[in-house]
Parts: C-alpha cells; structure tokens; sequence
C-alpha cells in the first residue's frame, strides 16, 4: 500500500490525531488514568483465564497503543511460557513509548509493528492463538465488520480467540459527553438517549480539560468510531462461522474472569463495561 493510500485512510478514519507528536503525547498521559487501569486489569484477567496452561502463544494487540505493560501479569507469563505478543499501532509515537517504556527483560516476548490492524492480519494465515481489541474494534477500518472479523478469522490457528471491549447503547442510549469527550453524529451533538444505528459514525472529541461541563469546551483532538450493535456483531460472526460467539454486556456475568480479577487485584474497584469472546 503506498504511502498516499494510507494517509488518506489515516484521514478518512478518523485516527489523524495519532500522528501529531503534540497530541498523541497529551493522549499518552490522558490515559493514564484509574478507568484505563482497570480496563486493562480486566483484560489481563481474561486473557490469563483463557490461554492459561498454554505454551508459545502468539497474541496479536491491535491498536495496542504506548502503555505496554498495562497487563504486566499477562506478559510476564507470556515470557516464562516462550509467549509472544505483536504490539500493533499505526501511530510511530505510541510505538516509541511502548518501546521506551518496556523492561529490557520483556523486550524479547514484544514485536512493535507500526501498521494498520487489518492489514497486518492479512499478513498472518492462521499463526495466530488470540487477538485483542482494547479500545480499539470500534475503530474505522478499511473494510466492513464482515470483512474485519473474516480476515481476523482467517489469522487465527485453530480455537483461536478474540477479546474485545465494547460500547453498547440499546437501553439507556448514548450521552452527550462523557468525562473526557463529547459526541457528536453528522456534526451535530448526540441528543441525550439517542440510540445509534449500526455502522453509524459517532465523532468523538476529547476535552482539552477533563470534567470540562461548559456549554462551549476547548477541544484538542477528534477521532471516530463506527456503532455495531450486539445482534449485528453476533449476526456477523455467525456469517463468518465463528464456532463460539458471547457478548456480556457485563463482564463480570463470567464468573471464572471475574474470580481472577478479583484475586489479582483485591484492592482495585470493578468496573460495569461490556466484552465480545469470539473462538474461531
């Protein structure tokens, strides 16, 4: 793909923020927070009960971001079992903390791959034993959810897994704002309990100053998510043959996550948020 392609996907994605040095080094800080914490406290839990007793896995973190030791447990059994994890991020300043702030005795379980999620999928024909989404499956990408969950079927070996947390809307609907950022939908501000459709895109921008609840907020930077609804990803996966497919719009609804959770992390709070389990 040439350059002139990807940046004109950078732009239409939405992800432009990423490749401003200024910004990208306020969302590194930004998201340094107790919330981020626990997402990923929650995601160590998972990933540890899913591909326990496992050797040589190979794990794929798809817009991974610069905080690599955020599921520290998790990659420190990555290395006592010949683990690997390929940290992939399109942005060159989120890969250069992650490689700056990774321990010289980690350093051999990581690969820093500076691409966009999906082609580096296309790039792994069934090597791969699980794929997480941090964040990061709402992104826009250059093809359909089909498309998307199709090629990551297609990298994963056999029983292969995804894990993903995910935004749902369906009962209470979205809100204007959230403590970082506002959304907004062609433009304009989501009206309190609007109720996306699927692949509508949600414009998201964050507040220059967190908490910010003024009428007219400083903005730094703007991103861009596409909805899926919990039948529209479960229809998908189904098309795509995906022999296992669960959406917990808590995960704390799976008692064995939620048991390690709390066995590694006594003293952290949980926090309600919605995950996909996908098996190949």
């Amino acid at each position: 793909m040439s350059k002139e392609i990807n940046l004109s996907l950078i732009k239409k994605s939405g992800q432009e923020m990423y490749f401003d040095e200024k910004i990208a080094r306020r969302m590194i800080e930004r998201e340094k927070n107790i919330s981020h914490e626990i997402v990923s406290k929650i995601f160590e839990a998972i990933l540890l009960t899913e591909f326990r007793n496992r050797r040589k896995l190979k794990i794929a973190d798809l817009g991974a971001g610069a905080h690599s030791m955020d599921y520290a447990n998790f990659i420190k059994f990555l290395k006592n079992t010949d683990g690997k994890i390929y940290w992939v991020d399109q942005s060159p300043f989120m890969l250069d903390y992650a490689k700056r702030h990774t321990p010289l005795e980690f350093k051999e379980v990581f690969e820093f791959v500076k691409e966009e999620m999906v082609n580096f999928l296309k790039k792994r024909n069934k090597e791969l034993d699980g794929i997480i989404f941090k964040y990061s499956f709402n992104y826009l990408s250059p093809c359909s959810l089909k498309e998307m969950l199709e090629t990551a079927y297609n990298s994963l070996r056999d029983k292969g897994k995804i894990i993903a947390n995910l935004h749902f809307y369906e009962k209470e609907g979205m809100k204007e704002r959230s403590y970082n950022a506002l959304y907004k939908i062609g433009g304009k501000k989501v009206a309190p309990g609007y109720r996306p459709k699927d692949n509508e895109i949600i414009e998201v921008e964050f507040l220059s100053r967190a908490g910010d609840e003024s009428p007219d907020p400083e903005i730094f930077a703007k991103t861009k998510i596409v909805y899926y609804s919990p039948k529209y990803i479960k229809d998908t996966a189904q098309q795509v043959k995906f022999s296992k497919i669960k959406i917990f719009e808590d995960w704390q609804d799976n008692k064995k996550w939620k048991a390690l959770f709390e066995q590694l992390n006594p003293h952290l709070e949980k926090k309600s948020c919605a995950f996909l389990y996908l098996q190949k």
